[in-house]
């Protein structure tokens, strides 16, 4: 998994995985060989420093790359009120309907009755994680 997930790293950055290994001061391979023989922390903590990403994540026991960075996502989400998420879900809408982000269903343009029916599902997906979040 190690591996797999470095693979991914590098080419979101569009770099290899040898050139990973010379920036880390890493011997050449030696993360390819970390599929059959687990490495030590110490290396596994400078990729992850590198790719800001979290060890579980490097390793595969979590899906969340920088749980720092979603828990300050989460604090942000508990601060909203509802007026705020109306607020932000009546512009993502509108911007969904406008010109310049153009959504289509069937080929035809967001319409006020297909607008509301969306914000609807918009607000009713807010409402069912609040209420998750709560429990």
């Amino acid at each position: 998994m190690i591996t797999e997930r470095i693979n991914e790293l590098c080419e979101k950055r569009k770099m290899t995985v040898a050139e990973l290994e010379r920036v880390l001061g890493f011997g050449n391979s030696s993360i390819r060989k970390w599929s059959k023989k687990n490495p030590g922390i110490d290396k596994v903590e400078k990729v992850a420093n590198y790719f800001d990403v979290s060890i579980d994540y490097l390793l595969g026991k979590s899906d969340i790359k920088n749980l720092a960075m979603e828990t300050k996502r989460y604090e942000a989400f508990e601060k909203l009120t509802n007026a705020d998420v109306a607020s932000h879900l009546n512009f993502i809408v509108d911007q969904l309907g406008s010109d310049n982000y153009s959504l289509l269903f069937d080929g035809d343009e967001l319409d006020d009755e297909t607008r509301d029916l969306l914000l609807i599902s918009l607000q009713n997906t807010y409402d069912l994680a609040n209420r998750m979040r709560k429990k």
